[in-house]
């Protein structure tokens, strides 16, 4: 009779415990994943996406608390995920503006419509990218890319061609940056792009040589636009001398 008491005081004792450990693993603050925003994004404080609570940089990684569907107001279902940012605030973001993993090109890659090299090829992607892992498969990851030259890569397939490196995430945005004040065409704001090209080619990460090479373009470019600007100038002269005689002879 004592040890069937003692016994049952025993299980008395750990069945609480037994049930607080249960809990703790079922906290709903506990990060199941870590996930990255696809671009810039807005997190919201309730699931219902009301009230803004802070913005997400392109790249930049939250811990997944949980997910759940909602009806939104136009009546379509959406998944949203639990967030915590890195200050520790908690919010709500459509799933779809998150993805697994962060990558970066470091060379010219062909993306396929699947995970298969006898397929199409349905873009090429230039070194540098900022790219996002949504799926994977053997050797193979899916990515959204966004728009890139040939159109736009939102779910296609990639084998080769990219790291996934934090101080190559910093270094690549910086060169995303550079690439849009060129292309604006202002002089001054190439001037800018061109000193932070110079900034990543002298850093460690893998965009250094993407940037140098980036930056030897631009300064063959225009030497070359300078040289035919010379030449135009020094033709300029002799035309005139020509006319004048022309118009003397008459």
């Amino acid at each position: 009779m004592k040890k069937i008491l003692l016994v049952m005081a025993m299980c008395s004792l750990m069945l609480p415990w037994g049930c607080k450990r249960d809990s703790a693993q079922q906290s709903p603050d506990e990060a199941v994943a870590k996930k990255y925003a696809k671009y810039r994004v807005a997190v919201q404080k309730e699931k219902e996406l009301k009230t803004w609570v802070a913005t997400l940089e392109k790249g930049e990684g939250v811990d997944l608390l949980g997910e759940e569907k909602i009806i939104t107001p136009r009546g379509k279902e959406i998944d949203v995920s639990r967030v915590r940012l890195a200050d520790d605030k908690i919010g709500f973001v459509p799933t779809g503006h998150l993805a697994d993993k962060v990558i970066i090109f470091t060379k010219e890659s062909k993306a396929f419509i699947r995970p298969t090299i006898g397929t199409r090829v349905h873009a090429v992607i230039p070194p540098g990218t900022i790219g996002f892992v949504i799926g994977e498969k053997a050797n193979w990851v899916q990515v959204y890319i966004g728009k890139v030259k040939g159109g736009w890569i939102t779910s296609q397939w990639v084998n080769e061609g990219f790291v996934s490196d934090p101080q190559a995430l910093i270094d690549a945005r910086s060169y995303e940056n550079a690439l849009e004040l060129i292309a604006s065409g202002n002089e001054s704001k190439k001037t800018a792009a061109k000193d932070k090209l110079t900034e990543i080619s002298q850093g460690g990460s893998v965009m250094a040589e993407i940037a140098m090479k980036k930056l030897e373009e631009l300064n063959k470019a225009a030497e070359q636009q300078e040289q035919s600007s010379n030449a135009g100038q020094e033709e300029q002269p002799a035309g005139q001398r020509e006319g004048a005689g022309d118009q003397q002879g008459q």
